[in-house]
């Protein structure tokens, strides 16, 4: 759904126990946002990942600390589609960036 791709995807946790995002990018990545979506650049690997706006929903989530059901709220209202079904997405989404090395747990 956020043109990624479909490799094995490892379990992460990517919610805090206070409910909120707890992730970042990784030190190596640089994230550029734009109109059209967000735009993830591996600097290690020398890949360029590319979202959508929902993927630069989710992106402005974690950065604001949001929790994955404000996120999933928020897209549901923009796209009219279930709340169930945006967090689900997200959460495969985030999971996704998680295991290709763009995103890893806050440190705080």
């Amino acid at each position: 759904m956020f043109g990624l791709p479909k490799n094995s995807v490892r379990e992460s946790r990517p919610v805090s126990t206070d409910g909120r995002l707890a992730l970042r990018a990784a030190r190596h990545v640089r994230v550029s946002l734009h109109d059209g979506g967000v735009v993830w650049i591996d600097l290690h690997r020398g890949k360029v990942f590319s979202s959508n706006r929902v993927g630069a929903m989710i992106w402005n989530g974690l950065v604001e600390r949001w929790s994955l059901d404000r996120v999933a709220d928020s897209i549901s209202r923009e796209f009219a589609i279930s709340a169930e079904a945006a967090r689900a997405d997200a959460h495969e989404y985030l999971t996704r960036l998680v295991a290709e090395g763009l995103l890893v747990a806050s440190d705080n």
